[in-house]
């Protein structure tokens, strides 16, 4: 998805880049740290300074009982699919902070 997106800048353009958010890391086949590499070497002299990677792979939470829990009771309830996004989200957070 990275490559997509320079590949459809102007060939002169430079840019900042930070990616951020959560990633699987079984799902993508990579550790966080090949991520970056990618990123990295896919970014190459396009970016004005190295690009920021501000991503944790939830691979654990994902597997979590507890959390698995949590996702089954959250697709019972009858909430907008955006609300139910972000409560995963706050829940994927407060987990990783309880695990650091």
């Amino acid at each position: 998805a990275v490559e997509k997106h320079f590949n459809s800048l102007h060939p002169e353009a430079r840019i900042i880049l930070t990616v951020e958010g959560f990633v699987n890391g079984e799902a993508i086949g990579m550790t966080e740290v090949e991520l970056v590499k990618q990123i990295r070497k896919v970014a190459g002299t396009r970016c004005v300074e190295a690009p920021r990677c501000e991503f944790r792979d939830i691979r654990r939470i994902l597997e979590d009982d507890l959390f698995k829990t949590f996702i089954e009771k959250l697709e019972e309830t009858g909430y907008e699919e955006e609300k139910k996004e972000r409560m995963r989200n706050m829940v994927i957070k407060a987990m990783m902070e309880a695990r650091s």
